[in-house]
Formats: C-alpha cells, sequence, structure tokens
C-alpha cells in the first residue's frame, strides 16, 4: 500500500464509496502512519491501544479488557523480505 499511493487511494475511495480526495487525506494520515515493523513494545503502543478502546467504547462497546490484556510482546514480528 505505501509503495502505491495511486492504487490504494482508488481502493479507499472505492470501498468506503467516499471522494478521492478524502481516500487521499485517509492515505497521507492513516496509511502512511501506521507502524511498519509490527513490534507491540513501542513506547507508542499502549497509548495507541487505549485511544481505540476508548473509541470503541465511545461507539457503544461494553464490557472492553483493559489495554494492558490486548499487547503482547510475547510474538516477535519476522520481516518477510530480506
Amino acid at each position: 500500500m505505501r509503495a502505491n499511493r495511486d492504487v490504494t487511494v482508488k481502493l479507499i475511495a472505492d470501498l468506503y464509496e467516499m471522494p478521492a480526495e478524502i481516500a487521499a487525506m485517509e492515505y497521507d494520515n492513516t496509511i502512511m502512519k501506521l507502524e511498519t515493523d509490527g513490534n507491540m513494545g513501542a513506547a507508542n503502543v499502549p497509548a495507541a491501544v487505549q485511544l481505540s478502546l476508548d473509541l470503541a467504547k465511545l461507539g457503544g462497546l461494553k464490557d472492553i479488557v483493559p489495554v494492558e490484556d490486548v499487547i503482547s510482546t510475547k510474538f516477535k514480528p519476522v520481516p518477510t523480505k530480506p
């Protein structure tokens, strides 16, 4: 997705039925800011997960587990390309 901006913007626009300009903003502000290594041990991960859980609560979900029960650092990402 990172290497194919135009294709990804079109995909976002098509999937979510939104104008390409909005999809481009989604690409720049979300896709390009995602972590690339899958490391759940990074310092910013607990706050990011907590924000997601808070948003889920605002959306009406109940009985959400604590953030420390969502994150696991037991698994280490393995690169798929050399």
